[in-house]
């Protein structure tokens, strides 16, 4: 992290827990040990994120799109691309980093602060919301799990247009039960904040807007009056503005593209294919997000299901014990929240059957929630209840420890903008006039080394730099590619008959120097 990257890092630290300080005291009485928690988590998220920040072909990418309306006043309708070809998000995560780009003149790491920071807040709205949903040692329990949770702060650390999904859907899920308590001035902004979520990842987006749609019609609508229905509606669609206007550009590009996706057989996988996969998937994922890992070799589409009847049960039990309607209606939302999106996903068949880990990113909120209830419950029981629910809390945060340390180390290893600054940085310095550059990332997509040689080259007052053109004198930068084949097909043609000058390694970055014999 350079010295402009720690003053950023110290001044926000210094100064968001006053803010937030400010802000609780007109509108959330929140006790001191949450604030801690905050001040904690942002540390964990932020620290040496300048140095350990993956920045890949994503990142680039954006990087790129966010630098021409900088420097050439482009502005833009569309977002990052989504799993289905043709679909493209909107331009909220573009819009909602900009401005760290430009005030941190273009380095990656200002924005991904950013959204540590954004990201730190998570911590607060879950305690907030678990407070509402059932009772204050169950926001703080919540609030505490989040904190420390390693999936959390590795998710946290990305600069992604995922990341602002997890403060968001908290916030959408703490107005929409607000609004069902009687303070419906809040449920407008709940319209808007699903039209803003569904511009940063669209699986998990989409479950969430289902889930406020179902909640709202069964318990909330009738609260409500017509006049802040259609002011939800409005603000719920004027946020897909600027996708119709791309698409009636563009030929309906991205309506057509999602009407494919559903009657178009041809990218659809068979219901047998995913159940021998997808069940064991969500439920080790789950688990994970604990910062427990597990591996099954034998029965897990069983093990999946008999987790979920468990869960369904214990809960389903105290769900009809409970006296307060509100705490009933509180855990309704979150079984909503979690079981909505988990069965649903188990069913889906498109997209060839590709499933990611980032579709399941909302998911662990709500899990988390579960637990929260649940330990809180323990904690107001026997002697030995509380013993056990204090025991878990300890291997939960034993079992996260480890993943956290090695956030607060120099990278020195594998491949993150330390990496990448440092080839940079080495092939300017020895670029001679005439010499290019040939850059082969596993998917053959260098868009974090154009934005980094660009950004670069124009701070330095160096000639533009080309790539990828044929010419006697060149360098080559490759990382390694598991498809050994293809790789190696590439690298000896372009070799070929060359004269290796030097070779240098940069984490798993590779780069080396040629010239005609």
């Amino acid at each position: 992290m350079d010295k402009m990257d720690k003053n950023i890092f110290e001044k926000i630290s210094q100064k968001f827990f006053f803010c937030l300080k400010k802000i609780n005291q007109s509108w959330f009485k929140t006790p001191l040990y949450i604030f801690v928690l905050v001040f904690v988590g942002f540390f964990l998220r932020g620290w040496n994120l300048g140095n350990n920040l993956h920045f890949a072909y994503d990142q680039g990418r954006d990087a790129l799109v966010i630098q021409g309306l900088i420097e050439y006043g482009k502005p833009f309708l569309i977002g990052p691309t989504t799993g289905i070809q043709g679909v493209f998000l909107g331009p909220f995560f573009y819009y909602l980093i900009l401005p760290f780009y430009f005030l941190g003149r273009g380095n990656p790491a200002i924005p991904a602060l950013f959204l540590a920071f954004f990201s730190s807040l998570s911590i607060w709205f879950i305690y907030l919301l678990g407070k509402e949903l059932f009772n204050e040692k169950a926001g703080k329990i919540a609030a505490f799990l989040l904190c420390f949770s390693s999936y959390a702060i590795n998710f946290s650390r990305q600069l992604s247009n995922i990341t602002p999904l997890i403060p968001m859907s908290l916030l959408i899920f703490l107005f929409l039960f607000k609004s069902f308590k009687g303070e419906t001035k809040y449920f407008p902004l709940v319209g808007l904040l699903v039209g803003l979520s569904l511009q940063t990842e669209l699986a998990n987006a989409f479950f969430i807007a289902l889930v406020v749609a179902i909640y709202s019609f069964i318990f909330v609508f009738k609260k409500i009056t017509i006049k802040q229905i259609i002011l939800t509606a409005v603000l719920f669609l004027i946020t897909f503005f600027p996708q119709i206007v791309f698409d009636f550009r563009h030929e309906h590009l991205i309506s057509r593209a999602v009407i494919n996706n559903f009657v178009n057989d041809a990218n659809k996988t068979s219901l047998e294919a995913v159940w021998k996969t997808r069940p064991a998937f969500i439920f080790r994922w789950l688990v994970d997000s604990l910062g427990v890992k597990l591996r099954f070799a034998k029965s897990q589409t069983i093990l999946f299901f008999d987790l979920v009847f468990l869960v369904i049960v214990v809960l389903g039990s105290i769900f009809m014990m409970q006296k307060r309607k509100e705490e009933k209606k509180g855990l309704l939302l979150v079984f909503l929240w979690l079981f909505i999106p988990g069965i649903s996903y188990l069913f889906y068949k498109g997209n060839y059957g590709l499933f990611f880990d980032y579709y399941l990113v909302s998911l662990f909120l709500p899990f988390f929630l579960m637990i929260s209830y649940l330990l809180a419950k323990f904690f107001q029981g026997s002697k030995n209840s509380q013993i056990f629910a204090a025991f878990f809390l300890g291997i939960f945060f034993s079992a996260n420890l480890g993943r956290q340390i090695v956030f607060l180390k120099p990278s020195e290893w594998g491949y993150s903008l330390f990496q990448l600054n440092q080839t940079v940085d080495y092939v300017l310095g020895a670029l001679n006039p005439g010499e290019e550059i040939w850059v082969r990332p596993p998917n053959n997509q260098p868009t974090a080394y154009e934005y980094l040689f660009n950004l670069k080259t124009k701070k330095l007052g160096l000639p533009e730099v080309k790539f990828n053109q044929n010419s006697d004198e060149f360098f080559v930068i490759y990382e390694p590619d598991s498809f050994k084949e293809r790789f190696e097909g590439w690298y000896l043609s372009l070799v070929k008959d060359k004269l290796l000058l030097e070779q240098r390694e940069f984490g798993i970055i590779i780069t080396e120097r040629y010239s005609s014999k």
